[in-house]
């Protein structure tokens, strides 16, 4: 049973295509990180060491109204903190409310590709909200989690508290997630 693997103070959504499904569980800050959390780039990160091991987040900021995508990592502790990109500054998970963190329970196949292949690749479904999807963009060598728009060409991440766009070649050599479909 899906349940089972799921803390019962943990609900679930979930989002079929094709017969395969996006599970997403609902936290808080301060949570436990949930088993099988979807980490990004499938991999540790090419970052400083306190944000190598980051897995996939989505907020609804603007009370709900706009989908956002960042990282989530976990303490020392076990508990979880995240950070997202959204409207000129980048916020932490103390001030976000609940949160999702993506969950593979099904064996889903994901994988970290760049912008161009998705509409060149059918058997590509992306992982999007909103007309958002997770997304990691390389600055300065190092990989920073956040969110991209395909329709505007557009990626966003957060650091030091600020919200970064990013268009053009950053764009174009971020990677996006996308499920698998065979």
């Amino acid at each position: 049973m899906l349940l089972s693997l799921t803390p019962p103070d943990q609900k679930l959504i979930k989002f079929e295509k094709n017969g395969h499904f996006n599970t997403w569980v609902f936290v808080t800050h301060g949570s436990q990180l949930p088993a099988q959390a979807v980490r990004l780039m499938g991999r540790p990160l090419n970052r400083d060491p306190s944000a190598r091991e980051a897995y996939v987040g989505w907020w609804y900021a603007n009370g709900g109204r706009e989908s956002t995508f960042g990282h989530v990592k976990r303490c020392d502790n076990g508990q979880m903190v995240a950070w997202f990109p959204w409207g000129d500054r980048e916020w932490y998970s103390d001030s976000t409310g609940e949160f999702r963190v993506l969950v593979n329970q099904t064996n889903e196949t994901y994988l970290w590709v760049h912008p161009g292949e998705v509409r060149s690749n059918p058997g590509y479904d992306l992982c999007v909200a909103d007309g958002y999807c997770p997304a990691i963009v390389m600055i300065s060598g190092e990989e920073w989690a956040g969110k991209a728009s395909l329709d505007r060409r557009m990626a966003w991440t957060g650091a030091g508290g600020k919200e970064y766009f990013h268009t053009g070649y950053a764009f174009d050599n971020c990677y996006v997630l996308v499920r698998k479909d065979y």
